[in-house]
């Protein structure tokens, strides 16, 4: 998150991951689940630990960085909906780690999903109950 770009041009990034997750991960990773050891690659695993890598994050309580992390929080919520357990996966595991942030938002999202969401593996159900509360491996 490099302050010295626009605001709208570190936005837009954000919002391009949508593609990383549909035209690299969907096609190229099995739906294998990381926070059982499953995967079987580095892709996978980039996968599964995307948001962990990818240190993405704004500045608390400043409106730039509400802004940027709204763009990431839609990005996990709409990775949520995709019909693929890995890329699922990776999106509670987002989710997991902005709890601690997002003490109120990343739960609902997760709430939601849960509630009216595919879930590509029923065992990404126990998974994301546990990130609701920070609970992540």
């Amino acid at each position: 998150n490099d302050t010295a770009l626009p605001l709208d041009a570190r936005i837009a990034c954000v919002h391009q991951i949508r593609i990383l997750y549909r035209d690299l991960f969907m096609p190229r990773c099995a739906e294998r689940l990381g926070h059982l050891s499953e995967q079987g690659g580095r892709l996978e695993m980039i996968c599964y630990m995307f948001w962990d890598v990818a240190c993405f994050g704004g500045p608390a309580g400043e409106r730039e960085g509400n802004l940027f992390e709204d763009a990431v929080l839609d990005v996990l919520e709409d990775t949520l909906y995709l019909e693929h357990a890995a890329c699922q996966e990776s999106a509670v595991h987002g989710l997991g780690h902005r709890v601690g942030r997002h003490p109120d938002r990343a739960p609902a999202i997760l709430d939601r999903w849960l509630r009216t969401g595919p879930i590509r593996d029923a065992r990404l159900r126990p998974y994301a109950e546990g990130a609701r509360t920070g609970c992540i491996q």
